[in-house]
């Protein structure tokens, strides 16, 4: 008795087994490649790595420059308007006379209702002297909120030489918050009085009615900003100065591109590990189904090597069993075994291969006598089948009928949709004859688009010549009938027509191949006269 197979093809455990040693055998050959290649491979992989990333940094420098120009030049406008706003208040007669001790409503008349604090600007006064005389804001106007200003622009106030000069500060204030301004001198409205003090406007760096992506570039470059002593090594100075407080200059810190690579890399961690995540599960599909389909072979293998065992212990025992019952050198032995021998066995193992044998030969006839496009038999199996018929007919004494089927521009039909159309088309019509004519009927293809069909009228009253062809007429206009309506292939829709030729065998004539000429020679009479019907 033969064993079962233990390793089940399509077990997961067997499957993920014969994977890892596949993954196993995969990295030895993997390791003992770099081994061999691998200095070779760290030439040609370190440098392109080291020109990866020097891209990478490059566009990485150039976006942050990008950010920093977009960033400064926000900055930039804001100091414009601290600077246009210090003229406009600094060169005035009201703020000229108020600095030398008139005009006490200026800061209520002319300050107070004034649109440009509301943003939060600081206005800060100083005298010629460098004591304050006033800071105005619409959020605190108590002076000593701020002094960090105050104390900026007395440091500053040397780089007022003249009337219309200005100078740009970065000041910052007692809570911590910077402010960019602008500081000139007070005089009238023509710029021409004496001297009467030092005007500084301020903005907050940061402003609320800022947008949120302006806002938020700007909370990055405060970052950034420092205030440092001119010539630092590790800072960019802005150009035109901005100076602030203890003779120091707003400066940019330099960039670190180190942090910036590394969070790219990080970025393209989880891509990289989604391409490494799809490879390693296309290979793992790919080896399992491989693994699987080896299985599913080795186990047909083993079962076909235990059959052929199970035969050739079966051969071995037949031959033993011959040689035990019938030696060689002895006498022949006789026709039959007698009663104690292992004829029966015997007869029912050769019985055994006798039937497989003869199921190979009828498949293999069947194969032989078979058209493989429309199922059909073909042009042998159609001139057998004929002269098994005819020869029934002869002793009968009954007529045949053959009828010979020709479609029409088949050969149009292929030059004009393809082979495979046509194809479908012979098939068609096949199964369409088939349908209206009964089993004993043969319907064979005789070759190309020819078929050929055998009527069975035995059991037909009337065997006579004129019965026989009335019955021939009416089957081939039921024939002609069935392919009327248009044929469906593919995308295509067929009006296809027959030519149809019949001839009756006498049973007194002995050549078949006349009565064949007969049909075929109606059918190209019959397809003629179609012709010429349709020319007319």
């Amino acid at each position: 008795m033969a064993k079962a197979f233990p390793l089940h093809p399509s077990s997961p455990a067997s499957l993920l087994r014969s994977w890892r040693k596949e993954e196993r055998r995969q990295a030895g050959q993997v390791l003992s490649w770099l081994r061999r290649a691998g200095p070779m491979a760290l030439v040609i992989v370190v440098p392109l790595v080291a020109l990866q990333l020097g891209r990478r940094a490059s566009a990485i420098r150039e976006q942050i420059q990008h950010s920093r120009d977009d960033t400064v030049a926000i900055m930039e406008s804001a100091l414009a308007v601290t600077s246009r706003a210090a003229r406009d208040w600094g060169y005035w007669d009201d703020a000229y006379r108020y600095m030398r001790g008139g005009n006490p409503g200026y800061p209520i008349n002319n300050l107070g209702t004034a649109a440009l604090f509301d943003g939060g600007a600081v206005m800060v006064l100083l005298e010629p002297n460098g004591n304050l005389r006033l800071t105005f804001s619409q959020t605190n106007d108590d002076p000593s909120s701020h002094t960090g200003l105050v104390s900026c622009l007395r440091e500053n106030l040397g780089r007022i030489p003249s009337l219309r000069s200005t100078v740009r500060l970065a000041c910052r204030n007692s809570d911590g918050s910077l402010y960019l301004g602008t500081a000139t001198a007070v005089s009238d409205n023509t710029a021409t009085a004496p001297k009467a003090g030092t005007i500084a406007m301020f903005d907050p760096l940061i402003k609320q009615e800022y947008s949120p992506r302006i806002r938020e570039r700007l909370l990055t470059l405060r970052r950034e900003l420092v205030l440092v002593s001119k010539g630092d090594r590790h800072t960019t100075a802005l150009v035109p100065t901005i100076y602030g407080d203890g003779k120091r200059v707003l400066a940019l810190r330099q960039v670190t591109l180190l942090p910036q690579m590394v969070a790219s890399v990080l970025e393209d961690i989880p891509l990289l590990l989604a391409l490494v995540g799809l490879v390693t599960t296309v290979r793992a599909m790919h080896m399992l189904d491989r693994r699987g389909q080896q299985l599913r072979n080795l186990l047909v293998e083993r079962r076909a090597n235990q059959r052929i065992r199970r035969v050739c212990q079966s051969l071995d025992q037949l031959v033993e069993g011959l040689d035990s019952r019938h030696n060689l050198a002895a006498a022949p032995p006789p026709l039959l075994p007698g009663p104690d021998a292992a004829g029966p066995a015997t007869e029912r193992r050769l019985d055994q291969v006798a039937r497989r044998f003869h199921q190979v030969l009828v498949q293999t006839r069947t194969l032989a006598l078979q058209d493989p496009l429309t199922q059909l038999p073909n042009r042998r199996h159609f001139i057998d089948e004929l002269e098994s018929r005819a020869r029934v007919a002869r002793a009968a004494g009954r007529h045949m009928a053959i009828l010979f089927v020709d479609i029409d521009r088949f050969k149009a039909i292929n030059d004009t949709y393809g082979h495979a159309v046509g194809d479908g088309v012979l098939v068609g019509v096949a199964q369409r004859l088939q349908n209206v004519l009964r089993p004993e009927d043969c319907l064979a293809r005789y070759g190309g688009d020819e078929l050929a069909l055998i009527l069975h009228l035995a059991d037909q009253e009337d065997g006579s010549a004129a019965g026989v062809e009335g019955q021939a007429r009416r089957v081939a206009q039921r024939l002609g009938a069935t392919v009327r309506d248009p044929m469906r292939v593919g995308n295509q829709s067929l009006s296809v027509a027959l030519s149809i030729g019949y001839s009756l065998l006498d049973p007194h004539e002995p050549e078949i191949e006349a009565v064949l000429r007969r049909s075929d020679l109606a059918m190209y009479a019959a397809k003629r006269q179609r012709q010429q019907q349709e020319s007319s």
